[in-house]
């Protein structure tokens, strides 16, 4: 018996998969109820997850109107009050390009710019 042509999909989708299908645009659309036909005419695809937000340091224009005054995070849980800044440096002593790597805003969301 040959396997159904979406059978993966279906697996997949039986593990929790959030399914698209392509529409008569070529355009990939998500289902209502993620509740597939699966009709072998149509085209399927799991869901793509949305791409990672990036970040960059910080310039010193931007900390000194963004960061100053925050309270940040370590990856070891320390957390530190920013209260001044210099040209490549706090005066901590951590470059803009060690606080992106090293630590982390209250909410969770990395200690630099979004991009």
């Amino acid at each position: 018996m040959t396997p159904h042509k979406h059978r993966d999909l279906i697996i997949a989708w039986a593990n929790g998969a959030q399914i698209q299908f392509k529409n008569s645009f070529n355009e990939w659309r998500d289902l209502k109820n993620n509740a597939p036909s699966w009709e072998p005419s149509l085209k399927y695809r799991i869901k793509p997850e949305p791409p990672a937000p990036k970040y960059r340091p910080f310039t010193y224009e931007e900390a000194k109107t963004q960061l100053l005054g925050k309270t940040v995070i370590s990856k070891t849980g320390e957390q530190m009050n920013i209260v001044s800044s210099v040209t490549t440096s706090y005066t901590m002593g951590t470059t803009y390009e060690n606080m992106l790597e090293q630590f982390m805003f209250l909410d969770g969301t990395p200690c630099g710019v979004l991009e």
